[in-house]
């Protein structure tokens, strides 16, 4: 049985489409916008999720706002990937410890064993696609609708859309795969900004967002952090526009260059918190520093 793509089942920024072509070894895995990767075919959710919003981020660098993606979050994705594996599109490789365990004792999650909930240390699940996985196209499309309407797999994707009886949505079992860890997150204390810019703010400010974006904080508490803090790039943003005028009048070359790089940077940083897109915010300021 074949089929045809059409809409947004045929966009190749599908978390689904992206979980396979990381598994497949056909586009590497990341663990942040620095990093070029490396070709893999084995993998944590974790770590495939981080690869679909990097990519996801930069899809949204050469958007316009009004049509910018919106990434799926952690827990929805999870969710997602558990369709597959019900599915069998993949399968449990290993458990393996964590990359980056706390500093002082462990982190725990719970797990059923033999049906019994217990608390045990958190591991890594490693997973590869399964032979069907690797042959299937259209499941990986939509994995929930896949699992929900009992789409047959493996299927391919070349033409004409096969007639797939809808039936009543079915439940899946609670996932299972990806533990919930019980960690304390801890928020970085917000730095005193100077309303006058310079490389000296650009780097707390910078230490401070690197530090925001790993401490694990909720959406919610991160979209207020970066709307408390967006006003130091606006006040600079502002500033340095002056400065450039100023400048440019008396003819300082020197200053009309310095001013001219901040300007620029300034304002995608600016952007970047408007979005709520600290990606973007960090990538800009390090071209300050």
């Amino acid at each position: 049985m074949t089929a045809k793509l059409r809409g947004r089942a045929g966009q190749p920024l599908r978390p689904g489409l992206i979980t396979k072509a990381v598994l497949s070894g056909e586009i590497p895995l990341r663990t942040n916008a620095a990093d070029p990767g490396k070709l893999v075919v084995e993998a944590s959710i974790t770590d495939i999720h981080s690869t679909y919003k990097l990519l996801t981020n930069e899809e949204n660098i050469v958007r316009p706002r009004d049509r910018k993606l919106r990434g799926m979050t952690y827990r929805s994705f999870v969710t997602m990937f558990h369709f597959a594996y019900l599915l069998s599109l993949v399968e449990r490789v290993r458990e393996e410890p964590m990359l980056f365990p706390p500093a002082r004792g462990i982190l725990l999650s719970i797990r059923k064993i033999d049906d019994v909930p217990q608390i045990v240390e958190a591991k890594r699940v490693i997973y590869k696609l399964t032979g069907i996985g690797i042959e299937d196209e259209l499941a990986w499309t939509n994995l929930c609708k896949a699992w929900i309407e009992h789409w047959p797999v493996p299927q391919k994707v070349t033409e004409g859309l096969p007639p797939i009886s809808v039936t009543h949505p079915v439940m899946a079992p609670p996932v299972e795969e990806e533990p919930t860890i019980a960690a304390i997150t801890v928020k970085p204390k917000r730095p005193k900004l100077s309303e006058t810019p310079s490389v000296t703010q650009f780097r707390k400010l910078l230490v401070y967002l690197r530090d925001l974006r790993d401490s694990g904080i909720s959406a919610k508490e991160m979209h207020n952090e970066l709307y408390d803090m967006s006003g130091a790039t606006s006040d600079w943003a502002v500033w340095i526009e002056d400065s450039l005028e100023t400048a440019a009048n008396v003819k300082q070359k020197t200053k009309v260059v310095k001013f001219t790089k901040w300007n620029e940077h300034i304002k995608e940083a600016t952007e970047g918190f408007l979005d709520d897109d600290i990606t973007k915010i960090i990538s800009s300021l390090e071209k300050l520093t």
